[in-house]
Parts: structure tokens; sequence; C-alpha cells
């Protein structure tokens, strides 16, 4: 673990705290880099590390998001892992992710940025570009269900040029403000995504953000291709559900419930 001086302006720890509503009950550490802040979370959670610990990196060199994909996690984003301990059932772990779904598009958009939608189930798009990823992993107690814990994985590219992605991803990921930022852009998004987070995840009600879910789809009303155990379905999507289920008509006319799958949108 290094505190870097020369990325003080970019990312620290104090200025987080600063601008944190209840810096009471986090426990913040930054790492210049590291593998994946999720990987170390969920070692200290198995150690007994207690809720709202957050693990932050300036770069990671083993990102990884939904369905074993890497992340590509260069210098000028946000990478966080942040420990839950909730009451839900293992089956309910989809709402922390959408909750933070939500949470980190109204966070980007208090920094000035307008438009931020949400791709079925985890990413962030701006401008038909991806610009964040969200993995939600956890442990669940055998005897009933219920969640041990939950490391929220929150990947954001905040500061990022064009030439920072490869080849094949130039494409679909982009950045909030590619290499043109105020300098404490990075502290002030972290700060406004965990205020947020931290008033969702400690509300009763799960299903409190779903109607800001749902009005930030950008798949919903729009004709989709779903990747399902290796099988493509084309479709169109036409609601998200209470269980947070996509429903869609095929193209057979078909209405049904998917529960998970890659999504692409085919008519942006």
């Amino acid at each position: 673990m290094i505190e870097n001086p020369s990325h003080s302006d970019l990312l620290s720890k104090d200025g987080i705290i600063d601008l944190l509503e209840h810096s009471e009950v986090f426990d913040l550490t930054i790492f210049d880099e590291t593998d994946s802040t999720n990987d170390v979370l969920k070692e200290m959670a198995k150690n007994g590390a207690p809720e709202w610990t957050a693990i932050i990196a300036r770069r990671q060199n083993r990102g990884r998001g939904r369905l074993g994909r890497s992340f590509v996690s260069p210098e000028g984003g946000l990478y966080m892992s942040l420990l839950l301990r909730p009451e839900l059932s293992a089956a309910d772990s989809l709402f922390i992710t959408t909750a933070a779904a939500v949470s980190v598009a109204e966070a980007i958009e208090s920094m000035g940025v307008e438009k931020v939608g949400i791709k079925w189930v985890n990413d962030i798009y701006i401008d038909n570009k991806k610009v964040c990823g969200i993995l939600t992993e956890g442990a669940a107690d055998p005897t009933d269900g219920r969640l041990s814990y939950a490391v929220l994985g929150i990947g954001v590219n905040v500061i990022t040029p064009d030439d920072a992605f490869p080849d094949q991803l130039k494409n679909k990921a982009g950045s909030i403000f590619g290499s043109d930022a105020p300098h404490d852009t990075l502290c002030s998004l972290t700060a406004a995504i965990l205020n947020r987070l931290y008033c969702r995840c400690s509300s009763p009600d799960k299903t409190d953000h779903l109607s800001e879910y749902r009005r930030r789809s950008v798949i919903v009303g729009k004709n989709v291709a779903l990747k399902i155990n290796g099988n493509e379905l084309r479709a169109k999507a036409l609601n998200i559900n209470d269980d947070l289920s996509l429903l869609v008509k095929t193209d057979d006319g078909n209405v049904t419930s998917v529960l998970s799958g890659d999504v692409t949108v085919t008519d942006f």
C-alpha cells in the first residue's frame, strides 16, 4: 500500500473523507496498484472486516467484470470495492448491483454530466459507450441462505484518454471526462458514490431505487441480442420486472422473462 504524493491531487484518502457525509462509518484504504480490489476485500471480509470497509486502487492489473471477463483498469479511473453485510438473501443480492448502478449514475450527473444511462444489469453508459462496470460478489450462510457479506466492485473510466483502451474496446468503452477534468474529480466522484451507497444500502426497502433504475434503462424499448448459456436470442426489451429479470418479446412473438445473460442493443 502506497500513498504516492505525485497523485495526491487526483485521489487521496483525506480528500475523499472531507467530502463524505458519514465519514465515521467508512474505513478507506488506497492502493497505487493491486490485482483486483474485489479479491483484496473478499479476503478481508473472510477475516472479519467490518461493513463499509472500502478498498480503492489507482490501477488494477487483474480487474474483473461479469462472466469472468477482464476489466481494463488504467490510471485515471476509479476502481473501488465496498464491503456490505446486508440483511438479504443470496437470491436478492442483485438488488445491491442495481442500487449501485443508480447511485453511480446519479453521482456522475452530480459532476455536471448529462444523460447517464444503465444497461441491464450492471453497466453505466454515456453517449452509447460503457464508462462503468459493476460486479457484486459474496458468500452466503449455508444454514439459511442469507448473505454473510457482499463485496461491491465498481470500476469507472473517469479521466481516461481514448488511447488508454485496447483497439478492440475503442468503439465500446468511453470515459466520463477523457483527459480534461478538474483536479479533484476522482475524490469528488468517489465521495458522491459512497454517500449515495450509504443512503441506499442502509434503507430497509431494497426496491426503492427500481423506478429510477427503469427510467435510466438504455435497452427498454430497443431490439436486443441476448446470449444465454451460449445461445443467442433476438428480442425486443419490454420492461424490467420487480425481481430484476428482463421482460422481452422474442422474434417469434413469445413474451418471456430472462433472469441472466449478456445483452447487446442492436439499434442504439
